[in-house]
């Protein structure tokens, strides 16, 4: 005899219970995962994609953080400063580079 729930049938699904549902939805963000009422839950987030945009997120906020934070108080600081700014720089750059490059490559063969 089938449930409510469709627990018991044969072939039936189980209907997820509301806090299942909320759960899954959200830690979501936590694991990288999108989620849509046509995807899978198993379905990440592209790690380029990712990275890029983590990349382009220090660039905007660097100047911001120096007006807020003031110059740098010492000569370690600066170096500091000046090198994450300019790894994230790099890197957002490197990361669009490569992907462009990787299009114009894969729309020849």
């Amino acid at each position: 005899m089938c449930s409510i729930a469709n627990v018991g049938c044969r072939g039936g699904t189980r209907m997820p219970l509301a806090g299942e549902a909320f759960a899954r939805r959200s830690t979501a963000w936590l694991w990288g995962q999108v989620m849509t009422e046509q995807t899978e839950p198993h379905e990440t987030v592209n790690p380029w994609l990712l990275a890029e945009f983590c990349c382009w997120t220090m660039v905007l906020l660097a100047p911001i953080l120096t007006w807020v934070n003031g110059p740098a108080v010492s000569t370690d600081q600066y170096v500091v400063r000046v090198t994450v700014f300019v790894l994230a720089l790099a890197g957002a750059v490197g990361i669009r580079v490569g992907k462009i490059v990787r299009r114009r490559f894969y729309r020849r063969l």
